[in-house]
């Protein structure tokens, strides 16, 4: 749809395409023809040298929140270090852009934990169901697979 022109405007955040996505040739064509390209990341990856901003972001050491896996394992990632320089981490950027934007007000979070129970409460009833996940249950099994509809289930 980049191609096509339906989308005019990517933000992706420490997501080389050009590397893990097939076909780099149709990848490249995709991000030649968007409008508008920002990419959040912790070096200048291929991805990144076709966008028109690049904003210093963060290694998983410097992070912290939640990630979901290849194979569908919600886990935790405790942040072992600060960033560096001008380096923030991933969602603390986000919420930087939404308030120049003038909506700012819909990312008030003041943690990693909050947009997770936010997600969870958003994604109740769909196809990835993270409703019956939470920061406890992440530690004592280890991670939790998705979907995991209620707080009874082993995901």
């Amino acid at each position: 749809k980049m191609r096509e022109g339906e989308i005019k405007g990517l933000l992706s955040i420490c997501s080389n395409m050009m590397v893990s996505l097939p076909d780099t040739n149709q990848v490249r064509k995709s991000l030649e023809g968007l409008e508008f390209n920002v990419c959040i990341d912790f070096f200048l990856s291929e991805s990144a040298r076709y966008a028109d901003v690049v904003l210093p972001g963060t290694t998983w050491s410097e992070d912290e929140g939640t990630t979901t896996s290849g194979e569908g394992r919600v886990i935790k990632i405790n942040k072992a270090i600060d960033p560096p320089g001008e380096a923030r981490q991933d969602w603390r950027t986000l919420q930087e852009i939404a308030r120049r934007m003038g909506r700012g007000k819909y990312f008030q979070f003041e943690s990693p934990r909050e947009i997770f129970d936010e997600l969870r409460v958003a994604s109740k009833g769909g196809k990835a169901d993270y409703f019956g996940i939470t920061y406890e249950k992440i530690d004592k099994q280890d991670g939790v697979f998705w979907p995991c509809p209620t707080e009874e289930s082993t995901g």
